[in-house]
């Protein structure tokens, strides 16, 4: 059994950018408070139907990126190398174009995908 969760990969680069044109304060902050800095702004706002997870992808890399999450589960049928994956939704493609429309980012940047385990508790990466 693994934790996964499914959403958009934005590099910390990305974040960057598009804490930037939320006119959020970003310079100062280390990469390891982005996330805490994108919940403040979600939370100021209302906004419940994203939660940002820092984690590493694709799979085994160390490449660290943040997790727009909208889907999430425990999985009793997967582990961390072998899972199924969460198909993006209408409503997911419909959150994602309201981001590209605010940050100027494009499609190609910002991919959808899975991850298992996405705080390292089960794997042995």
């Amino acid at each position: 059994m693994v934790y996964k969760i499914g959403g958009y990969i934005f590099t910390i680069d990305l974040v960057r950018v598009w804490l930037q044109k939320m006119g959020v304060k970003h310079e100062d902050i280390e990469n390891t408070g982005l996330c805490t800095a994108l919940r403040h702004w979600f939370d100021e706002r209302g906004i419940t139907n994203v939660m940002p997870v820092p984690t590493a992808y694709p799979p085994g890399s160390r490449k660290h990126v943040v997790v727009m999450a909208r889907t999430e589960r425990e999985d009793p049928y997967s582990t961390p190398s072998r899972y199924s994956i969460f198909p993006e939704q209408p409503s997911d493609r419909e959150w994602k174009e309201q981001v590209m429309k605010e940050s100027g980012l494009t499609d190609e940047q910002i991919p959808w995908g899975t991850v298992a385990d996405p705080w390292f508790q089960e794997s042995r990466y």
